[in-house]
């Protein structure tokens, strides 16, 4: 039965002894004189104990009014610390969530998983730039963004003052137009079946060009005849698209790049995948609109077949 106490109820006995006075302890409470006593009688009542004596003054706690207030007192405190983190919290749900993309990384993944916190979040503003992945780092170590999305380091490479958080794995493929005579091949193609043509390539000394260069020189090749050298994917994707050029990108690109016309080659460049996340300060404590931007990468990822 003591447990249908009300909290308002509780916070009535305490304004009662903070004040002194029935009279007092109404107006700041903003109600009736009357009301406040029926209430006090209601808390005695229930509670089975007397809570207050009258005095020459006003009324006086008991030992049992004494306690009551003291617990009703700890209660109030709860509440108005909750209001408080609630305030925090609106606060920092308002904060711009500045996000950094290296430019393999497809656009419309991006897209979806920014528009969907949006959505959750639209007090929030969010600020993308795609940059390499070295200045995003560097710049997420100056505290200019807040996260980055990339490729993510070995476990035995990871910087400590960062927290990696994987999205997807990623892996290279061979695509062509939809009008390349390979395009149409069913079943495995070799290496050494693609030697003979016209390549668009990463430039040497970018690592997606030495996974291409190890995998020739295992099938026995010197190697490709690249006729154009570009390390901007969407510039490969669309050259690509409408010649008769191979070329070499990350398989989740090749995907949206269907409505370009590409098709990915059945070719095996065994390249081991590459981890894809989000890295962000170990020390830094993420924003609502930052967590939700992470959840929504990976719900993007998943709808979109990634592994």
């Amino acid at each position: 039965m003591r447990l249908n106490v009300r909290v308002d109820q509780l916070l009535s006995v305490l304004a009662i002894a903070e004040h002194g006075t029935l009279r007092s302890a109404a107006e700041a409470l903003g109600t009736s004189q009357p009301a406040l006593s029926r209430t006090l009688r209601e808390v005695e009542r229930i509670l089975d104990v007397r809570l207050f004596e009258r005095g020459p003054r006003g009324v006086e706690p008991t030992r049992f009014g004494r306690a009551v207030a003291r617990h009703a007192s700890v209660i109030r405190a709860e509440a108005q610390r909750t209001l408080l983190d609630l305030d925090a919290l609106r606060n920092a749900d308002a904060e711009p969530v500045r996000f950094g993309v290296v430019p393999v990384i497809p656009a419309p993944l991006v897209s979806e998983a920014i528009l969907a916190t949006r959505n959750a979040h639209p007090e929030t503003l969010v600020y993308m730039e795609a940059r390499p992945q070295r200045e995003l780092i560097a710049r997420l170590e100056t505290g200019h963004i807040d996260l980055v999305l990339g490729p993510l380091s070995d476990p035995g490479e990871r910087h400590p003052a960062m927290t990696q958080t994987r999205i997807f794995s990623e892996e290279l493929c061979v695509v062509a137009s939809g009008s390349h005579p390979l395009a149409g091949r069913r079943g495995p193609l070799s290496i050494a079946e693609l030697g003979p043509w016209d390549w668009l390539l990463p430039p040497t000394g970018s690592a997606t060009r030495a996974d291409v260069d190890r995998a020739v020189l295992h099938a026995g090749l010197a190697g490709l005849t690249p006729r154009l050298e570009s390390e901007d994917v969407p510039f490969q994707m669309y050259t690509v698209a409408t010649s008769h050029l191979l070329g070499v990108i990350p398989r989740s690109q090749a995907i949206f790049g269907g409505a370009l016309g590409l098709r990915a080659l059945p070719v095996d460049l065994d390249a081991a995948p590459t981890e894809v996340g989000v890295i962000y300060p170990a020390a830094a404590e993420l924003s609502l609109a930052g967590s939700a931007l992470i959840d929504a990468l990976r719900t993007a990822a998943a709808r979109a077949g990634f592994a």
